[in-house]
């Protein structure tokens, strides 16, 4: 059976081995007493470690590996970062790197054989969810029970991911900060690089000082996306392109190339220039919306301070021949992806944990987001009834499932402890 160290970290993490009455591999006594927290980038594997070794305590970092002759393979030898290592922890020993200067302790004979046989069972698992046939509704519950936790990572995940290095670069303008979110999540999936792009190209404070003109917006957006010539009525195209030339010359803006943009296979609402009507109408009614948004309570709230009605001018009505500006899904999308993470993000960092909490009811509000990873958890039983739910169940797939990393799942928990 193949044994790898993300399972032995596993078994270090949760105790699940004989640590009572241990001994180095030179036969002295051993106690671990920190086992030290797991280190998530280079270096030893666990940090702040310490023991008792032979009645004297030691203070430094733990490293494992599944034989002993890896830590030559691994060059730890001509690493500095491993001269503070004071436990070396291998699943078998073979030959002695440190001869004698670090000492060892051999995980395999006190582990239970057959945990080691679960462990590769759902290794191998070829299923699209590896525990997936060990789901009972005991086990649905237990991750119900997760669910809170797992939704304010995947929130914590985007702002660190996203929005922390956005307020850097938007010198922590939170207006500006939502317009580019906003600017990105419109354009769609397929062209989230391109309105990134556009987002930094045509910048807030030039729609400021155009806000006056609605139709001048929709040039600025259409202009700097290159996408003007696909506006079929002829007087339109011409006035937006009058008026693109101007602010072209005088804000200096570089328009994007109109390769970038992905059109193969969308729908006619999903084509950008269609997209970038939508966005330029959302801007050109007002184009600041965060002190508004910091003042919601609630998802309703939210979704007014959303506009409904596009603008009079035929430019528009020519480019976006619908009754309303955005569908509800589109706008349970800007508030899953943009709104409630800047809530969730300036409440949290500016007055503290308690201030954010009403996030989980808000997200609790919105229905489920609908996508494939969602529709198959549910089919396997999982409650998708709301964007709490989605939420969760997208980052359990990206954190635990994807990587197949069920030992460190509830669920995986729960059945190496054979519950």
């Amino acid at each position: 059976m193949e044994i790898t160290e993300e399972l032995m970290y596993y078994l270090w993490n949760t105790r699940r081995f004989d640590h009572k009455v241990l001994t180095s591999l030179d036969g002295e006594a051993l106690e671990i007493l920190q086992y030290g927290n797991r280190n998530g980038s280079s270096g030893p594997d666990f940090i702040n470690g310490a023991i008792r070794l032979a009645g004297l305590q030691w203070h430094g970092n733990i490293e494992m590996h599944v034989c002993t002759s890896d830590w030559k393979k691994h060059r730890h030898h001509t690493d500095g970062a491993y001269e503070n290592v004071i436990l070396h922890v291998v699943w078998q020993h073979d030959t002695d790197p440190t001869e004698g200067k670090v000492p060892i302790l051999v995980l395999s004979p006190r582990v239970e054989h057959g945990l080691i046989q679960q462990y590769n069972k759902l290794r191998l698992a070829t299923s699209w969810l590896p525990c997936e046939s060990l789901l009972n509704p005991e086990k649905l519950q237990v991750m119900a029970l997760w669910r809170d936790v797992l939704a304010v990572d995947r929130l914590q995940r985007k702002v660190t991911g996203q929005l922390e290095n956005l307020v850097k670069e938007s010198s922590t303008d939170w207006d500006a900060l939502v317009y580019r979110l906003m600017v990105i999540y419109l354009a769609g999936k397929e062209n989230r690089v391109c309105g990134e792009l556009l987002s930094q190209r045509l910048t807030l404070s030039i729609l400021d000082r155009n806000a006056p003109n609605p139709l001048d917006i929709l040039a600025l957006f259409l202009g700097t996306a290159a996408c003007l010539d696909e506006v079929k009525n002829e007087d339109v195209k011409q006035k937006l392109d009058q008026s693109f030339r101007h602010m072209h010359s005088k804000y200096g803006i570089s328009p994007i190339q109109k390769a970038s943009w992905r059109k193969f296979g969308m729908r006619a609402s999903g084509m950008p220039v269609r997209r970038l009507a939508q966005i330029a109408a959302v801007f050109a009614g007002k184009t600041r919306y965060f002190h508004e948004l910091i003042a919601c309570r609630d998802v309703e709230s939210m979704k007014k301070i959303l506009p409904d009605k596009l603008p009079e001018e035929t430019g528009w009505r020519e480019l976006l021949p619908s009754k309303s500006l955005l569908s509800n899904p589109q706008k349970d999308m800007l508030l899953i992806n943009v709104l409630l993470p800047v809530w969730f993000y300036y409440h949290h960092q500016v007055h503290g944990h308690a201030s954010s909490l009403s996030i989980f009811d808000m997200m609790h509000q919105l229905p489920p987001e609908v996508n494939a990873i969602c529709r198959r958890y549910k089919k396997l039983g999982f409650p998708v009834q709301s964007a709490l739910d989605s939420q969760a169940l997208l980052e359990l797939r990206v954190q635990y499932c994807e990587p197949k990393r069920c030992i460190a799942c509830r669920i995986g928990q729960q059945f190496f402890s054979g519950q």
